[in-house]
């Protein structure tokens, strides 16, 4: 086991929502990744399905709407979702400010996926950069290649 040192703000950001690995897969003899998002107000991932991994999110700050399955759940601090593979799930945070969760997913094998898109997020910048038209083909490839389906404008 080793120790891990928590970060005031990721210097990371993954298609506009700031990104930090917490755990690894190799941290967790691949068990589970232990990740904490921050959103932008008004910035989520676009509604998707795991083939492979269940996730659980846990608000940390702001608010966030989260869709599971067909439905939308309004979520704030303290509240937790277990989103299962094979259903379509996403988050978006509606707060005025940055808003922060925690995602456990399980197996840790998406740290794969998110290495493949990962930018970093200058000190200098209040919010990531928002994706570019070749962001979003790169998520796009990335997702097939690791059975993730993108639902593009289902929301």
């Amino acid at each position: 086991m080793s120790a891990i040192k928590v970060l005031q703000r990721p210097r990371q950001s993954i298609l506009g929502i700031g990104y930090e690995l917490i755990l690894r897969g190799a941290d967790t003899g691949g068990q589970y990744e232990l990740m904490r998002f921050i959103a932008p107000p008004q910035v989520g991932p676009p509604p998707h399905v795991h083939k492979h991994e269940d996730e659980c999110f846990h608000i940390l700050s702001g608010q966030f709407r989260v869709l599971l399955g067909e439905d939308w759940y309004d979520t704030r601090p303290g509240d937790t979702v277990h989103l299962p593979r094979g259903v379509p799930h996403a988050f978006q945070n509606t707060s005025n400010t940055i808003s922060e969760l925690l995602c456990w997913v399980t197996p840790a094998t998406l740290e794969d996926f998110f290495a493949a898109l990962v930018s970093d997020w200058p000190e200098t910048q209040e919010f990531p950069t928002p994706p570019q038209g070749t962001d979003i083909q790169s998520m796009l490839a990335a997702a097939q290649q690791h059975e993730i389906e993108m639902l593009m404008g289902e929301s």
